[in-house]
């Protein structure tokens, strides 16, 4: 291939009329002019011109002049800042094409590149400070948008992580014993103080209180956990460091190597490469340092969970103590209280209506003869006895639940010392009831026995003093207390109550009962599962999604700060003083959480420590919270597998090394933790200003916080508990992580069965991401007002639909008319240029693909259904389909229906008696199947094998993986480079054929010539497209997909050749009705007319000329399509048995064997054609 300085004579030439020169021409300026002026003088702008055209399909006849120069600004300005995803798609695209057509390109590159060389740069003196200012905000912006910078810091933290975590662990401890001692200490100390001076109470408390944390703060600064926070911070900034050397110093090597090969340069400079690689290492790194000290200092005002519950425990000790010291007369005093009394009566009568319940139809098994060797009475029973009911299905008027013994007694101020056993206390409790008290105590315990054939036999001071330790062969419900106890022993919390023993048990991560028959089948495919997501690409999409969904968020609740403030004026008008106040002060707190959730995104660590240190507290929120990947990928102790919880840290295999490599390098694990305690720490914050009026960080320094977080039973641990779940929810709504399935009503029901297929061995694998499709289906139900709807008309899914924030399903519905209106307006401008419905421009001129990128298609599509609705007055039937393709049930179905398709019509086949057909069909899908494992499991090999692919330079070229064993390409698609490069090193030429790219021809496109490059920006989740030929342009216009030209055969070699010729007239033709005709006024059904006319012509003219070809090649695709033309399924099938061949072999016969078959084909159809007239009823 001739490089550019062998031809520049030739290139000059082709582009100015003549001319040899060794640079290209030197660029107009004249002083005085702004940057926009210089470039737009007439020689400038035609270099312009002809690189936009050439690089991003950017024309003068869609575009002004204006337009196309911002374009090409953006365009110099990210590649000259080495953003690593511009400096690679530029040398891709630098390497496409061949001959004359490749030079002329580099050519114009060169051109373009001298053009802004030739600038000055931003600072020069004829720069204005608008165009300064402009050119800081390109530069920074392409910086920091560079997802080379976003690994860098996951890969830094979480290395510097591992060193540290176990440390950090056990030095909390340390802290909270050795810091807080002091802390409190001088906390007292300084109350005494305030105290001898007279102040008021509330004075004294609060200067207790901030005297404390300071206390607390300054001792912690002396820690060994500070010291080792404060290593591993540093030692993130130093990997980081290391990471951001190399990083740049491979993008200027990228960068420069297309300069050079455009021709601008004539040869590599290393050190350059070297100075860009340390210079922006160094800025990287002193960036990451000052990011490292302005955490420290935001970190300092932030209250942490644990240290805070510590401090108000010690505060509610020291106000119980007064309790504890009650006299026995004081304690029967409070039980004998009227309301008591009036409680301990509902109790009764509820025990009644639950009794008659269990007679009605509700049968409790007997797992012993012996009930004192195995009490197995019904866990519901302790639960609605002894903590009351909250929904139980009682008649309509008590479906808000009632209350327990334990209630009551806590309501009445009757609390358990906390030195006191669980069933001590019970038995104390009974002993001070008055008799009347007792008596109903005892009537209900009598009339809930009856429903139990374990107690029937048991009083009820028997019933309390049951203990778990009794008896190793105690029953279900001793065990579960047993397990219970265990659990909330190793959590540091109080004896839990039957409901959270209960809960203990029904864990909702335990393996299911299928899991334990399938047992490490469903594991491998579980594996199999998260190796497809252990990829850049999902990383960066998982962000895209979640960027969209937070920002989303955000809007929600400006606008619903916008409609508290409204409602604040009406009452102010109204003269309600007190009502204006309180949406006042909600409009301003919704307004002030959007400040703090940039302070949160400002210090990702710093959040994520805060609101780790919370979730320790609060396991079950945690354990929900990261049970599933973004994207609902499902994790088992996910803390523990991402060495988060050191003492529960398990030996790893190697292949458990080797995967965890790999999620790091992606930064799997680190999006899903940024995320997620992002978003939770947002919904947190949310629903505390909400519920409380205060901030968060206010809320955890409350002094009563050891009440809502570690008080079981009390009003205030179940009020926050419900806030907390909420705030959990939406947190997992937001990264897409949310599970839906249920059994509440046949949408949860639905749900569950689309969630849970991924575990069926082979089905799972072809059909992974129910749990995203459900979530991806809930936000449009969301942002479309159907869930809003829902909630009031319909009423489907469940009780967790009845309880969403109307408020927020009314904003969220506003966004995403919003949404759909803004797409709109984009798509009418995109479908008159020709775009296809889910490609857009950005800033630079680039067209990219958001086919993939969730939630940002949907307003796309559907604003381009609206687009077609205002232009054309009705929607093209392709784009219904694409809707239900990319966002219905088929985009969940998509390869479980293509592979089990294919199975189902070889079981068709058998039936028919064609065994070899059927076998072919059968291997067909059961390959597939094969090819979504290993393809899955090698998926995260990707990036090298596009770096492999970019390496090859002009020499890349995309072959049909068509030809070839099928299933052996599918299943290399993402390492089809890796094998090929191995292979070629070696004279094994037949493994190449079959592993590599070797015997495959060149894939050629019916509708484009233009050459294909490597799609290296995909691993990043970057697709950029290639500007639209002419024909592509008008199936755009229309709606019609790209693969849809109409041309049918299953000889891929056939198909291969025969789009190379049939493109030149396709082309031709549909240059000839857009240029010839008036296209634009035309109808859509004209249109649609007008390119199944262009197909049909082509069509025509391509198998004539391929018919009259000597070529071999042509003439063997003209033969196959004329068989297939001529003749059905059975004459084909029973000709090609005596060629021993099948339809997708053909091309494997030579053109006289094909001769043959074609006259035997049309001799078998002509039989039976025949068989009418030979019997006499034709």
């Amino acid at each position: 291939m001739s490089t550019f300085q062998e031809n520049q004579k030739a290139i000059d030439e082709y582009f100015q009329g003549g001319g040899d020169t060794e640079r290209p021409p030197e660029v107009k300026k004249q002083e005085g002019l702004s940057l926009i002026e210089t470039l737009s003088i007439d020689d400038n702008y035609g270099i312009i011109k002809d690189y936009m055209s050439d690089r991003f399909g950017m024309e003068d006849t869609e575009y002004d002049k204006r337009e196309i120069i911002d374009s090409y600004i953006n365009q110099m300005r990210k590649f000259n800042a080495g953003q690593s995803v511009v400096a690679v798609t530029e040398l891709t695209h630098l390497n496409s094409g061949e001959g004359d057509k490749l030079d002329a390109r580099r050519a114009k590159a060169a051109k373009a590149y001298e053009l802004f060389d030739s600038l000055g740069g931003a600072f020069s003196k004829d720069r204005t400070v608008g165009e300064k200012l402009d050119a800081v905000g390109d530069y920074a912006r392409a910086i920091v948008v560079d997802p080379i910078n976003l690994v860098s810091l996951g890969v830094g933290k979480l290395f510097a992580a591992g060193g540290a975590r176990a440390a950090v662990q056990g030095s909390k401890k340390l802290a909270l014993i050795g810091a807080k001692d002091l802390a409190f200490r001088a906390g007292r100390l300084a109350a005494n103080n305030a105290a001898k001076q007279g102040l008021k109470k509330s004075v004294v408390e609060r200067i207790q209180r901030e005297t404390t944390q300071r206390a607390f703060q300054e001792a912690l600064k002396k820690s060994k956990r500070k010291v080792i926070l404060d290593k591993a911070d540093r030692k993130s900034v130093y990997r980081s460091l290391k990471f951001d050397i190399a990083a740049a110093g491979l993008t200027d090597y990228v960068q420069q190597k297309a300069e050079v090969t455009s021709g601008f340069k004539d040869e590599l400079d290393f050190f350059q490469t070297g100075l860009s690689a340390l210079t922006t290492g160094l800025v990287g790194g002193g960036l990451a340092q000052a990011g490292f000290v302005y955490s420290k200092k935001l970190n300092k005002d932030i209250p942490l969970a644990s240290i805070e519950l510590d401090r108000s425990s010690q505060i509610q000790k020291s106000l119980d103590d007064s309790l504890n010291k009650l006299s026995k007369k004081d304690r029967k005093k409070i039980l004998a209280s009227a309301d008591v009394n009036k409680a301990l009566l509902q109790l009764k009568e509820n025990t009644t209506k639950w009794a008659q319940k269990v007679a009605d139809g509700k049968e409790l098994a007997k797992v012993s003869d012996d009930p004192k060797a195995s009490i197995d009475y019904d866990t519901e029973f302790a639960v609605m006895f002894f903590n009351g009911k909250k929904d139980v299905q009682l008649e309509r008027a008590d479906a808000a639940g009632f209350e327990g013994l334990v209630q009551i007694l806590a309501k009445a101020g009757y609390k358990r010392p906390p030195d006191m056993r669980f069933t001590h206390f019970l038995g104390e409790a009974f002993g001070d009831l008055s008799k009347e008290n007792k008596d109903i105590v005892l009537e209900a315990y009598d009339i809930l026995k009856q429903s139990s054939e374990q107690l029937k036999n048991y009083s009820f001071e028997e019933f309390i003093k049951i203990d778990a330790a009794a008896t190793s062969k105690a029953g279900q419900i001793l065990q579960i207390k047993a397990q219970g106890q265990e659990l909330m022993n190793k959590l540091g919390l109080d004896e839990p109550t039957p409901e959270q023993i209960a809960q203990a048990v029904i864990d909702p991560i335990d393996q299911s009962t299928f899991k334990k028959v399938v047992g490490k089948l469903v594991d491998f495919q579980s594996l199999l599962i998260r190796s497809i997501v252990t990829h850049p690409g999902t990383t960066g999409l998982n962000v895209i999604g979640w960027k969209a969904a937070t920002v989303n968020q955000s809007i929600s609740d400006m606008l619903r700060a916008g409609l508290y403030s409204g409602n604040a004026m009406i009452n102010l008008v109204r003269g309600d003083a007190e009502n204006a106040v309180k949406y006042k002060k909600l409009a301003v707190s919704m307004m002030d959480l959007q400040r703090q959730k940039v302070r949160n995104m400002v210090n990702p660590y710093g959040t994520k420590d805060t609101i780790l240190d919370f979730l320790a507290v609060r396991p079950e929120a945690q354990r929900e919270l990261f049970r599933y990947l973004n994207g609902g990928v499902e994790v088992k102790g996910i803390l523990d597998e991402f060495e988060l919880n050191p003492a529960n840290i398990k030996k790893k295999t190697g292949f458990q090394r080797y995967n965890d490599l790999f999620e790091t390098l992606y930064a799997v694990k680190a999006q899903d933790f940024f995320t997620k305690t992002q978003e939770f720490a947002y919904a947190i914050d949310k629903q505390v200003r909400l519920k409380y009026g205060k901030t968060f960080a206010e809320f955890l320094q409350d002094d009563e916080l050891v009440k809502y977080l570690s008080q079981p039973g009390t009003e205030m641990f179940k009020e926050f508990a419900e806030i907390e779940a909420r705030a959990v929810q939406d947190a997992l709504r937001n990264t897409f992580s949310k599970k839906y399935g249920g059994n509440d009503g046949y949408l949860q029901f639905i749900a569950k069965g689309i969630e849970e297929v991924r575990q069926v061995p082979g089905i799972g694998a072809l059909a992974p991401f129910g749990q995203f499709w459900n979530n991806s289906v809930a936000f449009m139900l969301d942002h479309s007002g159907i869930s809003l709807a829902n909630k009031y008309v319909v009423r489907a899914g469940g009780e967790a639909a009845q309880k969403r924030d109307t408020l927020d399903l009314i904003t969220k519905s506003a966004i995403g008319y919003g949404a759909l209106t803004l797409g709109t307006i984009s798509q009418i401008k995109n479908l008159e240029e020709g775009l296809a419905w889910y490609e857009d421009r950005d800033d630079s001129g680039a067209v990219r693909s958001y086919l993939y990128d969730y939630p940002r298609n949907v307003p796309m599509l559907v604003g381009r259904m609206f687009a077609h609705k205002i232009r054309d007055d009705e929607i093209p039937l392709d784009l219904k389909k694409a809707f239900i393709d990319n966002f219905g049930i088929r985009a969940l179905t998509r390869d479980l229906g293509d592979s089990y398709g294919a199975i189902a019509k070889g079981i068709d086949l058998a039936f028919e008696n064609q065994d070899e057909e059927f076998i072919s069909i059968v291997a067909r899908g059961v390959g597939e199947v094969a090819s979504q494992y290993i393809s899955g499991f090698s998926r995260r090999f990707e990036p090298v094998n596009q770096t492999l692919a970019m390496a090859r330079g002009e020499d890349y070229e995309v072959v049909d993986k068509k030809q070839g064993v099928r299933w052996i390409n599918d299943s290399l698609r993402y390492t089809d480079e890796i094998f090929d490069w191995v292979l070629s090193l070696t004279d094994a030429e037949e493994a190449r054929e079959l592993l590599g790219k070797g015997g495959k021809d060149k894939k050629e496109k019916a509708l484009s010539g233009e050459p294909m490059p490597v799609p290296i920006g995909k691993i990043v989740g970057y697709r950029e497209v290639q500007p639209s030929s002419t024909i592509e342009k008008l199936f755009n216009d229309i709606g019609r997909p790209n693969w849809n030209t109409g041309i049918r055969n299953k000889s891929p070699e056939a198909i291969n050749h025969y789009n190379k010729y049939v493109r030149p007239q396709i082309e031709m033709l549909a240059d000839v009705v857009l240029y010839n005709n008036d296209w634009d006024s035309m109808s859509l059904k004209d249109k649609q007319n007008a390119v199944k006319a262009i197909l049909r012509v082509a069509n025509t003219n391509t198998k004539k000329s391929l018919k009259k070809s000597l070529d071999p090649d042509e003439k063997k695709t003209s033969l196959i399509f004329s068989i297939k033309g001529a003749s059905s399924k059975q004459s084909l099938r029973k000709a090609m048995k005596y060629f021993d061949v099948s339809e997708k072999d053909l091309f494997d016969l030579d053109v006289n064997q094909l001769y043959i078959l074609e006259d035997m084909v049309k001799r078998f159809q002509k039989d039976i054609r025949g068989t009418g007239k030979r019997l006499g009823i034709e």
